[in-house]
């Protein structure tokens, strides 16, 4: 982003690969070598879950996120990262794999 051309824009990047909650559980069990299961429940009790762990600017965050994902928007890729990078982007098992200490332990 450093070079001419940029300046206004506005850009969509995604990772390489469609994701569902599902798929992220899945990679994260992969990741981890430990089982992890993914329930879909409404937001409001997935709010009311985590009310008082996280502050409310993060949880209307992952809220947000949360609905996103529920809704397929997730499902959208994009090759943004790769036309402006010349690399193509991470995925999420790459991800997963590389911080996979992070995710161990919750």
């Amino acid at each position: 982003m450093t070079q001419s051309g940029h300046l206004g824009k506005t850009y969509t990047l995604t990772g390489p690969d469609s994701l569902t909650h599902q798929d992220i559980a899945t990679s994260l069990t992969r990741a981890t070598r430990s089982q992890i299961t993914f329930s879909d429940v409404e937001p409001a009790q997935f709010g009311q879950y985590l009310q008082g762990i996280l502050p409310s600017w993060q949880l209307d965050g992952l809220l947000e996120d949360y609905a996103h994902y529920r809704r397929g928007e997730a499902a959208r890729t994009t090759n943004t990262v790769t036309e402006i990078t010349g690399k193509t982007g991470r995925s999420f098992d790459e991800f997963a794999t590389e911080f996979s200490a992070e995710f161990v332990g919750y």
